[in-house]
């Protein structure tokens, strides 16, 4: 990760544990990059959002609110919920996370 541009921390929506390991993961990564680095969320397996458990319950466990807080509290670029299943806003996600980039190389640019 040393000279990555960014890095996607992804976790399961259903899974309140992934989300929880989300700090673990954000302090590894700010211990081994840089400053300037991308940092997207990813809230994966979207498409369960969609189905109930036998008690008729929805499955997903993390609501968006959640997600959002996260991103605002640790100054994330962004946030998409996504399902790799069935290939939604994978590519919106690919998108948002280059037009970060490109921001931060303008503004870095612009200030020389």
């Amino acid at each position: 990760m040393r000279n990555a541009d960014g890095v996607y921390l992804v976790y399961d929506v259903t899974s309140e544990k992934s989300f929880k390991m989300l700090d673990y993961w954000y302090d590894c990564i700010k211990k081994s990059t840089n400053d300037d680095i991308v940092i997207f969320l990813l809230g994966n397996k979207s498409d369960l959002k969609k189905q109930k458990n036998l008690k008729n319950e929805y499955i997903i466990t993390v609501p968006t609110e959640k997600a959002m807080n996260f991103v605002k509290d640790y100054n994330l670029q962004g946030y998409v919920e996504c399902s790799a299943k069935e290939n939604v806003n994978i590519a919106e996600s690919f998108k948002s996370f280059y037009k970060s980039r490109l921001s931060q190389f303008i503004y870095i640019y612009r200030n020389l």
